[in-house]
């Protein structure tokens, strides 16, 4: 998470914000002398701590039967310190995992995920996926009739 920190409205106190994925703009104040004052909330459900013991906090902060994840990053105060912040962040807000481009098997033209193909097979330097053991046995006896068909409907 990229945080930001900016001096308060009293000596020693800084303002410690993010910009939510959820469209708000979340944070805590820091006072220099006694650390965070508050446990930042979100309306998504996030929860942030600086200072020691951060990750602690945010989890005993959770709200009972939901999952989270934590985030933690080293953030620098107006006057210099570096503190660690933790950010809980609920599950349902995870980052999805990319997903790979699905590829077409030249045989039966089913679009499949080259990492779950049942078969593979490298042909005149090119890797070509299949969805099922017959249609790569069916590439392999004549890979020239379905490469032209391949290349014809582009």
């Amino acid at each position: 998470m990229n945080y930001t920190t900016r001096l308060g409205d009293r000596p020693g106190l800084a303002h410690v914000n993010y910009d939510c994925p959820c469209g708000c703009v979340a944070g805590l104040t820091y006072d220099r002398e006694s650390g965070s004052e508050h446990v930042g909330h979100c309306c998504c459900g996030r929860i942030l701590w600086v200072g020691e013991g951060a990750e602690s906090v945010v989890a005993a902060d959770q709200e009972a039967g939901r999952s989270y994840f934590y985030e933690s990053d080293a953030i620098t105060l107006p006057w210099g310190d570096v503190k660690t912040a933790s950010l809980a962040v609920p599950s349902e807000w995870a980052p999805k995992p990319a997903r790979a481009e699905r590829v077409l098997d030249p045989v039966c033209g089913m679009r499949i995920e080259p990492e779950t193909a049942a078969a593979t097979t490298t042909y005149n330097s090119v890797t070509y996926y299949f969805c099922a053991a017959v249609c790569k046995q069916r590439f392999d006896a004549e890979p020239t009739r379905f490469i032209n068909a391949q290349e014809a409907t582009r």
